[in-house]
């Protein structure tokens, strides 16, 4: 009689330990994703803080971070308005942040 296959309990120890190996991978890209996260809204709150400092003492301010990798200094003059739109990379992730001309408003991908 020929046996062909594999017992049950093969095919759950190997079903346990590709999931262990899933669980893992996905565990540190969710902390990733959280870090990005909680960085990009860090940032747009710095920026909107800049910009009210901007409006409420009239007078010119900039923005200044090693987070970020700009091309022209992000500034705000006295009246709120950005100096330069430009889109503005965040160092050590993916995230770009994209900020418009006008009342420097700010987009986040």
């Amino acid at each position: 009689m020929l046996n062909k296959g594999f017992t049950l309990s093969e095919v759950l120890l190997v079903l346990i330990i590709i999931s262990t190996f899933y669980f893992l991978q996905t565990s540190n890209t969710l902390d990733d994703s959280i870090h990005k996260n909680i960085m990009a809204k860090n940032i747009g709150n710095n920026l909107l803080e800049l910009q009210a400092n901007s409006l409420l003492f009239r007078e010119k301010s900039c923005f200044n971070s090693d987070d970020l990798i700009a091309s022209y200094p992000i500034c705000f003059n006295n009246k709120g308005n950005v100096n330069m739109a430009q889109t503005v990379k965040v160092v050590n992730s993916n995230l770009e942040i994209t900020i418009f001309l006008g009342a420097g408003s700010h987009e986040i991908k």
